[in-house]
């Protein structure tokens, strides 16, 4: 996780302050949240810190999903071996036509 919430990093981060105008306590304290679990050596403490990072980004709306996209199938009887992915990817090497 501290991969993708170092993106988010107030000084150090690809959307930075100066990027995303986000600064003051929040922001300052995400930063201290990202800096203490990169010390933290417990991965119960590691994950719970990053818990809190995670809920300042969400909840101070430096990030917020607008929406989730949707699309429709259509599947024959006949076709088999077809798994509709969540990521959207499809493997067709396991389709078949019965």
């Amino acid at each position: 996780p501290n991969a993708l919430l170092e993106i988010y990093h107030p000084i150090n981060g690809y959307f930075n302050s100066k990027k995303s105008g986000w600064t003051g306590p929040d922001a300052d304290r995400y930063r201290e949240l990202l800096e203490e679990a990169a010390m933290s050596t417990d991965n119960k403490e590691r994950a719970q810190l990053f818990y809190e990072a995670e809920k300042l980004l969400v909840g101070t709306g430096v990030i917020a999903p607008t929406y989730l996209g949707t699309y429709t199938t259509y599947k024959a009887k006949h076709v088999k071996g077809y798994y509709e992915s969540p990521h959207a990817a499809t493997d067709f090497n396991r389709i078949y036509i019965e």
